[in-house]
């Protein structure tokens, strides 16, 4: 099905349209770009933005991080968070809560510059990273209006 995507065939057959191969190959194009979506270069202001206690300073925070990414990482990020809060609005069929879609997207939208797999994802870290998705998910209007 990769492949397909990769050879240019965007139709799938009804045999490929399962939610979660195509869920698949979303968190596998996300995890093979360069650089994460959320940019290394913002890595810890996304943090410190997460670890904000105060509600409304972290949503602050966090609009300003947004808002701090290039343009192309913004305009990638606002089309994915839209789709992701549109499939949330169905988590009655779907079974995808926003803190279900957090969970499965956020390690493929925002990791470390340093690759720390062989010590294993710091668990505060991986919590914060689904933090940060599921802040812009539940207020993607907010961040990206219109």
């Amino acid at each position: 099905m990769k492949s397909a995507f990769d050879a240019g065939f965007h139709h799938l057959i009804e045999e490929e349209r399962d939610p979660h191969n195509v869920a698949g190959i979303l968190k596998l194009y996300l995890r093979s770009l360069p650089e994460p979506l959320l940019t290394y270069q913002l890595y810890d202001q996304w943090m410190e933005a997460a670890m904000e206690p105060d509600h409304d300073v972290r949503l602050r925070a966090l609009w300003s991080v947004v808002n701090s990414l290039p343009e192309t990482h913004l305009r990638n990020l606002r089309y994915l968070i839209k789709f992701l809060a549109r499939l949330c609005q169905n988590s009655e069929v779907n079974k995808m809560s926003v803190q279900n879609v957090a969970i499965v997207i956020g390690p493929n939208l925002i990791w470390p510059p340093v690759d720390d797999s062989a010590l294993g994802m710091n668990m505060t870290a991986t919590n914060l990273h689904s933090s940060i998705v599921d802040t812009l998910i539940t207020y993607a209007d907010w961040f990206f209006p219109g």
